[in-house]
């Protein structure tokens, strides 16, 4: 998490559970995921009530599914089968019928799933303002293990989970805002996979909540207040350390690239040796920020808020940028499938892009029936 003032804020406000005052936005589709050769996507990337299925070559709608009275997510592809959350309950659904299978209920008042590798799945979310990591086998679709105090996970090592462990506690200095929270006393801790105990710690600054992290094959490196970490999977030790920025904080987002780390700091992108984090800077982005970051061969795509473009490796040229926000999916077979508003909120439509070019076809599209979200 971010220490400048009004993200700080921001992020507060959003993850309150209601506010007081009226709020307006654009309901827009949320990121798809990639099934085959099937897209299935939200209705609305915060709060979705229906999921829809079109072929992500021809557009055409499959089917869809609603709940009115629970959100519906889809989040990954595990052995043939899509999982997705109704409400905090994890389902599996058919791709070929949009019908849901129960897995496995939480009891967790919101859920969010890591990201997959291999056949475990873990689960973040909270209960009675305790946040836990559960570990489910995808075998039996029984609980493992849980452990408190775990509210994100930062990346996936060697049978290892680094994640901020902290405490919830609710944010009163927010007036007219109910509901909105924050975590005191952060810290990095790595969790075994296979036993779901803590390995290590490692303190973190007071409004470090979510620091980006890249798994290499026996390291973290990790972004902590306006440093670099390169750490030790194994027992936490500080292999080495480099100063980002001269502010309390570093804008800065991390992907794996063979044996070595690409780091977008700011406006530049730049290669990092591992575990020495000698750096060697391959572009000058000039006014791009990067929230996350993709690779495609040699092309990188760095993706923020409004900001979304594809950059050459070899040659530091922009290939191509597309301004507005959007819900993107992981890059596949050279494509990135998005869900975006028109700016006006009339519509909201799947699109892919190809990396390559740039080129965007507009696979789906329906017409709001509120220009805009009035909650």
């Amino acid at each position: 998490m971010k220490t400048s003032a009004w993200l700080f804020a921001a992020v507060l406000v959003l993850i309150a559970h209601q506010t007081s005052a009226t709020s307006y936005r654009y309901p827009s589709f949320g990121a798809p995921v990639v099934v085959g050769d099937k897209l299935v996507f939200g209705d609305d990337f915060w709060q979705a009530r229906r999921l829809i299925c079109i072929d992500r070559r021809t557009g055409a709608k499959q089917w869809e599914i609603s709940d009115r009275s629970r959100i519906l997510k889809p989040w990954f592809e595990l052995e043939g089968r899509l999982i997705v959350t109704s409400g905090s309950d994890l389902h599996s659904c058919e791709v070929a019928s949009g019908k849901l299978t129960p897995l496995y209920p939480t009891g967790l008042e919101t859920c969010m799933l890591v990201p997959q590798k291999g056949t475990e799945v873990f689960v973040v979310g909270h209960r009675s303002n305790v946040d836990y990591l559960l570990a489910l086998d995808s075998k039996t679709w029984s609980n493992r293990w849980e452990t408190p105090r775990i509210h994100h996970v930062s990346a996936y090592g060697s049978d290892v989970l680094l994640c901020v462990e902290g405490t919830r506690t609710p944010a009163r200095d927010l007036p007219g805002v109910e509901g909105a929270f924050r975590f005191v006393k952060n810290s990095l801790a790595a969790i075994s996979t296979r036993t779901g105990k803590v390995l290590w710690r490692r303190a973190l600054a007071e409004n470090d909540w979510t620091p980006d992290a890249v798994a290499t094959r026996k390291e973290f490196v990790v972004a902590a207040g306006n440093r670099a970490l390169c750490l030790s999977q194994a027992d936490g030790r500080v292999l080495k350390e480099m100063q980002l920025t001269e502010s309390d904080f570093a804008l800065v987002s991390f992907v794996l690239r063979g044996e070595k780390v690409l780091m977008w700091l700011h406006f530049t992108l730049s290669e990092l040796s591992v575990p020495s984090l000698e750096k060697r800077d391959l572009l000058y982005a000039g006014g791009y920020h990067a929230a996350t970051v993709q690779l495609h061969g040699d092309i990188v795509v760095p993706h923020s808020l409004n900001e979304n473009s594809a950059w050459h490796l070899a040659t530091g040229k922009k290939i191509w940028d597309y301004r507005g926000q959007w819900y993107e999916s992981s890059i596949h077979e050279g494509f990135l499938y998005f869900g975006k508003h028109d700016w006006e909120g009339k519509t909201t439509s799947m699109n892919k892009i190809e990396i390559a070019t740039g080129k965007i076809e507009k696979l789906y599209q329906e017409e709001l029936k509120r220009g805009r979200d009035n909650e």
